[in-house]
């Protein structure tokens, strides 16, 4: 998806989306997954206190009564579900602008804008099973650093594809991303 947007190839509800000038490449953090596997080993679909730690955090959660779980739901490929799902905000939402705002956020795309937010640098996620008396579930948490979803601030900068990646880091020129 970011190598999309930063490219101009990314269509959200019909629209192709304007290139990047300062996508950054995402890197897999172990630590960002310990502390989302902490998260989601709590077994609650509810956002953790982030407050003072610079990350965004993203929850999925799919469950199935208990008495037609005949065994423990799977978690394979549920961090590939979970991302899908998230990406799809913007297929079935749309993208209105690329300045995040207090209405567009309150759309439900903000899993999407912090997916595709331009600064964030690091994910890590965590998966855990859960069941209560009436529901089998597993929870899929991520967690980002550099925290998105900034009101009044932009998903991304719009312009040539790698032309502003700022110090410290070059073009990728086959993804289109900002690279160390």
């Amino acid at each position: 998806m970011r190598s999309s947007i930063a490219r101009g190839r990314y269509v959200a509800k019909g629209s192709t989306k304007q290139p990047a000038v300062n996508m950054r490449k995402m890197y897999y953090s172990c630590d960002m997954e310990r502390s989302a596997q902490q998260v989601a080993n709590r077994c609650l679909f509810q956002h953790s206190d982030r407050s003072g730690k610079n990350t965004g955090e993203n929850l999925y959660q799919y469950m199935m009564q208990r008495q037609w779980a005949t065994k423990p739901l799977s978690t394979n490929g549920t961090g590939y579900d979970a991302c899908k799902a998230w990406e799809s905000e913007f297929q079935t939402i749309g993208w209105p602008s690329n300045t995040l705002t207090s209405s567009s956020f309150g759309t439900g795309i903000g899993h999407a804008t912090q997916m595709a937010w331009w600064q964030t640098t690091l994910v890590g996620c965590g998966v855990a099973q859960c069941s209560d008396n009436t529901y089998q579930k597993v929870l899929v948490v991520c967690h980002y650093q550099d925290a998105g979803n900034w009101i009044g601030e932009n998903i991304y900068d719009a312009g040539p594809t790698c032309s502003k990646c700022g110090t410290g880091y070059r073009c990728d020129s086959s993804t289109g991303l900002c690279i160390v």
